[in-house]
């Protein structure tokens, strides 16, 4: 019973050690083939990328700024008219605006009654806000209006001669420092029409 035991266990033995040969070690069979490295690939050149860029500027603007125009354009006006009361000399500025207001007037009788109030309110010599006009310029628009007024018109070239004696003598003073104060210089900002924007473009 041995003897068949031993030679049984030297069969199965020998069967193990075949099989060793023909598969090989386990150790044999874990191991891999080293991994290849992969080549990096070549870096490709950045393309330089074109900035446009744009400038906007406002176009030069052509406003006047004579004393005509700043008297003409209500908005200019409102300047003119606070600097001329803080040098106590409104009335001037007022004496305008209500003869553009006579001169707009249509119906007869409306503009002979603001004759009057004009007449009473800037040109009379004991009025508070007298203008500053000699005395014959005075009597003499008195005298026309009484004329106008028997053959039944008022025409609006009434105040024109005690207008321009005002503009060129007093308001011209007046607007000459206006122009070197603080509020010409705000009204420029204020009241220079929005020029419309241009735009000037460039590759960098």
């Amino acid at each position: 019973m041995k003897k068949v035991l031993k030679s049984y266990l030297l069969t199965i033995k020998g069967m193990c050690s075949e099989a060793t040969c023909s598969f090989g070690t386990p150790e044999l069979l874990k191991e891999e083939k080293p991994k290849e490295k992969k080549k990096p690939l070549p870096k490709r050149k950045k393309k330089r990328r074109m900035k446009r860029l744009v400038v906007a500027f406002r176009a030069p603007s052509n406003e006047d700024y004579s004393l005509r125009a700043v008297l003409d354009n209500r908005r200019k006006r409102k300047f003119f008219k606070l600097f001329a009361a803080k040098e106590h000399s409104v009335e001037n500025v007022l004496f305008y605006e209500k003869v553009h207001e006579f001169k707009e007037t249509r119906k007869l009788e409306e503009r002979i009654t603001l004759a009057k109030n004009i007449l009473k309110t800037f040109v009379d010599e004991d009025s508070l806000l007298a203008i500053n006009i000699s005395v014959m310029v005075g009597k003499g628009i008195h005298n026309e209006l009484e004329k106008q007024i028997k053959v039944g018109k008022c025409e609006s070239t009434l105040f024109d001669e005690c207008l321009s004696e005002l503009i060129s003598g007093v308001m011209n003073d007046t607007f000459d420092r206006f122009r070197e104060s603080a509020l010409f210089v705000q009204m420029k900002k204020r009241n220079d029409p929005k020029a419309p924007f241009k735009f000037h473009s460039r590759i960098e």
